[in-house]
């Protein structure tokens, strides 16, 4: 492993992810991308429902995108330390395409994502980002499934 994409969510199971994923690069000397995706989808949605409730303004693609670049570079650095060498990009797009895009683009072997636990049903109806990234990604694929 060279170059590793890490799904890098703001929650206990991503932190878990980034863990295991500097755990394998110290091992190996790769370099880790922490990934923070804004999903576009949800964005609109959001901006839909606060437009129809007068709930207030909602923070512009630069705004969320610096707070999350702010956030995970944070996450990175609690958890990974300078043991290992890692970035932080940020994605505002859907998933699982575009972020099988950003991986192809930055060149990565190995994407590290944290799974959803769903039944066979709402696969169906919602569809299964880590699966299709199991599916899609041409290299191994972690997935943290709990």
């Amino acid at each position: 492993m060279d170059r590793a994409l890490i799904i890098a969510e703001p929650t206990d199971r991503g932190r878990e992810l980034v863990e295991i994923a500097g755990e394998v690069a110290a091992g190996s000397g790769a370099e880790l991308v922490l990934l923070r995706v804004i999903d576009e989808s949800e964005y609109g949605r959001d901006l839909q429902r606060k437009a129809q409730t007068s709930m207030g303004d909602v923070d512009s693609v630069d705004e969320l995108t610096k707070r999350a670049r702010e956030a995970t570079a944070e996450l990175g650095d609690e958890v990974l330390g300078e043991d290992v060498s890692y970035t932080v990009e940020v994605l505002f797009g859907d998933l699982p395409d575009d972020v099988l895009a950003k991986a192809d683009e930055l060149g990565c072997d190995h994407v590290f994502i944290a799974g959803e636990k769903r039944s066979p049903t709402g696969k169906v109806l919602f569809g299964d980002t880590t699966q299709s990234v199991l599916l899609n990604f041409d290299g191994p694929v972690t997935s943290l499934i709990g």
